[in-house]
């Protein structure tokens, strides 16, 4: 899993609309809008080679939270990928990490402790 930078968009662009095109498909949104806020900076794109991870860091009133906005695990091992999520919202300066999920996640429990179910949102703090 590497954090792609939004120059690199083009190289990946075909791979990562197949990877997201059927969530794309199932939540209702534009793969248009998605590669617009990825090539924006706005948000960050993480890649391996059959999965992806989009996150957007977010301003709130009182901290600084990375959202993940999406999520296709493929093979990659999740709490690899956590720990490097970790360490990137640090260096970012934010609090927390949260992401909405359904509750089938909870079979990653073991290892995840931090993270606490709030109705299908999911927050640990950093």
């Amino acid at each position: 899993m590497e954090l792609i930078h939004p120059v690199d968009l083009p190289e990946v662009a075909e791979r990562l609309a197949d990877l997201l095109s059927e969530s794309v498909k199932k939540a209702g949104t534009r793969i248009d809008y998605i590669f617009e806020r990825i090539a924006s900076a706005r948000s960050q794109l993480w890649m391996s080679e059959d999965g992806v991870i989009i996150t957007e860091i977010s301003q709130r009133a009182s901290e600084r939270v990375l959202w993940v906005d999406w999520l296709i695990s493929g093979s990659f091992d999740p709490h690899k990928a956590d720990e490097l999520l970790t360490s990137f919202a640090a260096k970012k300066g934010c609090s927390a990490i949260e992401f909405k999920g359904r509750r089938g996640w909870q079979k990653y429990e073991k290892g995840f402790e931090e993270y606490k179910p709030i109705a299908t949102i999911y927050r640990r703090t950093v």
